[in-house]
């Protein structure tokens, strides 16, 4: 992640007006274990979990990939995952950081960050940009799913703007794709 550049932001879902607006995700089966759910929550700490449901695309079980080491399965059959979203920033410092601005400080206001959910006005060139590395690991992630993962991640995904598509986004910034990941994440965020 760079501040200087903008380009820190990851992933997250949030809800739309549209009626018919999709999406196509990969679901992971995580072992249960308190450590394992743990460090998932430190992990992700700044985002809300909501319990969705999915459906597997026609024709095709749901691809599982791989998350704490533990190998994928398929599955053709409907359930519900966990689905990372966003909060406000009141929100997020209300509930997981339980009101305590000294959390918040730790995790964030140390590296200058003021802000993680609440955007600039529109039309302000201040909205972060996807982290590159993190970026490319999910181009990736989502070739080697199939067409219909790939483009539904080109497509379906915008930048904080909420107005460029990620494929724009790449089209214009096409190095991002040959971006390798810091030696500490290279097994991580190898494709």
């Amino acid at each position: 992640a760079s501040r200087e550049t903008r380009e820190e932001s990851s992933l997250s879902c949030e809800p739309t007006d549209d009626p018919e607006s999709t999406l196509t995700v990969t679901c992971f089966d995580v072992p249960w274990s308190e450590e394992a759910v743990a460090a998932f929550v430190e992990r992700e700490h700044e985002f809300r979990f909501n319990g969705v449901p999915y459906m597997p695309l026609k024709g095709q079980g749901t691809l599982m990939g791989t998350l704490f080491g533990v190998g994928g399965i398929s599955r053709p059959t409907p359930g519900m995952a966990v689905l990372c979203t966003r909060y406000s920033d009141e929100e997020y410092k209300s509930v997981r950081c339980r009101g305590d601005a000294s959390e918040f400080e730790r995790r964030y206001g140390r590296h200058g960050v003021t802000t993680i959910w609440d955007d600039p006005v529109i039309g302000s060139e201040e909205f972060i940009l996807p982290c590159r590395t993190y970026l490319r690991h999910c181009v990736l992630a989502s070739q080697k799913i199939g067409n219909a993962a790939k483009d539904s991640f080109l497509d379906d995904t915008y930048l904080a703007d909420r107005t460029t598509k990620l494929r724009i986004y790449l089209s214009r910034n096409p190095t991002i794709l040959f971006e390798q990941p810091p030696e500490e994440l290279a097994e991580r965020y190898g494709g």
